[in-house]
């Protein structure tokens, strides 16, 4: 049923370090800036596009990539697999055949650690016909935080950067980032199996579990199901060195060879984060829903809450917690934490929600007489619950997770407010070897990334 339309895959990204917002280098999050935010790029062709960055006078290409998307919206895959089953496509139909072009709806991706100093004459230190700055805050301080500089250039003679981020292995199911791997499911749709710290392991056997309200005229039920039940196939993938987007196609099997509505649905993973899209639908015949997200952790880490929502419970198959207003500023959140490395894992919720639907973190530290503590019952997650004035339609809810080398990264609170706001904003400013024509010049003006200009 609707419910079962629910897809997620509980898995998590990494960081190396923790956060200090006196230096641009421990800034981990990524710049995300849509095509319609560059209107002086517009039209040029990717592969003649170059992002740099300053150090102590000399340019440097930084690494970044393009992720375009064609006139229906879809992201245009690197590799695409399961082409009989779908339409999504390895090139954009928006652009002249052979060509790959900047258009309004493609974005451009860098991190912000990578962003340097100002420099008055770019243009000239650098091969460029065209140059672009950029000027970046964070949290939109009066104080600029760093520049970027994107150039076109003619020829495109310039080296890419060979720094690499991030990286896919399609035959191992693996995704590596500087600071972590994680593998997927061979079993289950969209899951992971396990995660690794420098070869630590940090999670395992992520779990869904499941259950749908439904009122079909004098009929009343109520339909459980869990991640084993969730099947579909891969689409495609996109395998840069900032970001990795995979997306699949996913139904939820109900019996006697019924199956649901499908749903698309994206993984992004970055070098020091994840976000999850988590959809929820309901539908006419729908009363409430409600799901439990988690998995398990090692005996060696420590869970705990910050936020007052957390329930400690001693048996997650039968437990239904508690559920609180979702609070905007900082959603549920779970912080699990040893002597080398932390995570935090929280759902956010949109503001469109707020009142109807409940939702809670959760814990089970079990122990046993002797005070030690069973692998199996070390488990972390979340639970939410729609309310019934829950409104007919498809809603996305996102899980986001962050990982550290360094214990308590729950306690950088700017962090893990950063992380959910997006809360930076950029300036830009455009420049030409040729003359350009009023028309065509590109005044000083302050964007929002949260949203186009």
């Amino acid at each position: 049923m609707t419910l079962k339309y629910i897809i997620i895959s509980f898995f998590f990204a990494l960081c190396n370090s923790l956060w200090a917002e006196s230096s641009v280098k421990d800034e981990l999050f990524p710049i995300i800036i849509n095509g319609d935010q560059l209107q002086s790029l517009l039209g040029k062709e990717i592969s003649h596009i170059r992002v740099y960055a300053f150090q102590n006078g000399k340019a440097r290409t930084i690494p970044f990539q393009i992720d375009q998307k064609d006139a229906n919206n879809n992201w245009v895959w690197a590799v695409v697999s399961n082409s009989e089953r779908h339409h999504m496509n390895n090139y954009d139909n928006e652009d002249p055949t052979g060509k790959n072009i900047f258009d309004h709806n493609d974005q451009l991706v860098f991190m912000a650690f990578d962003i340097g100093e100002q420099n008055d004459h770019a243009l000239t230190r650098i091969n460029a016909a065209e140059m672009l700055e950029l000027t970046v805050s964070f949290g939109n301080s009066p104080v600029p935080s760093g520049w970027i500089y994107l150039s076109y250039e003619t020829s495109a003679s310039t080296p890419l950067s060979d720094v690499r981020y991030m990286s896919y292995q399609k035959e191992a199911r693996q995704i590596q980032s500087p600071v972590y791997s994680l593998t997927y499911s061979k079993q289950n749709i969209a899951t992971i199996d396990n995660m690794s710290i420098d070869g630590q392991a940090i999670i395992n056997h992520p779990r869904i579990q499941g259950t749908v309200d439904v009122n079909l005229l004098l009929f009343n039920s109520t339909i459980h199901f869990n991640e084993t039940e969730i099947n579909g196939y891969s689409v495609g993938y996109i395998d840069g060195p900032v970001r990795i987007i995979k997306h699949f196609v996913t139904y939820i099997d109900i019996a006697a060879g019924i199956k649901s509505r499908s749903l698309n649905i994206d993984h992004i993973f970055y070098p020091h984060h994840t976000e999850v899209p988590l959809p929820i639908s309901k539908d006419m015949f729908v009363k409430n829903m409600a799901i439990k997200i988690d998995a398990q952790y090692p005996d060696t880490i420590s869970c705990k809450k910050p936020q007052q929502d957390l329930r400690i419970i001693s048996n997650t198959s039968e437990y239904r917690p508690k559920t609180l207003p979702i609070n905007k500023k900082i959603p549920p959140l779970v912080s699990l934490n040893c002597p080398t490395h932390s995570m935090f894992t929280m759902l956010q919720v949109p503001d469109e929600l707020a009142g109807q639907i409940h939702s809670s973190a959760y814990i089970n530290n079990n122990l046993l007489a002797d005070g030690t503590v069973q692998r199996s019952d070390k488990i972390a997650g979340f639970y939410l619950a729609t309310e019934n004035n829950f409104p007919s339609g498809q809603f996305q809810l996102n899980i986001i997770s962050v990982f550290s080398k360094k214990p308590e990264l729950c306690k950088k609170q700017a962090y893990i407010a950063r992380i959910i706001n997006k809360d930076l904003s950029f300036t830009s400013k455009h420049a030409s070897i040729n003359p350009l024509t009023a028309q065509q010049k590109l005044p000083l003006r302050k964007l929002s990334l949260l949203s186009p200009p």
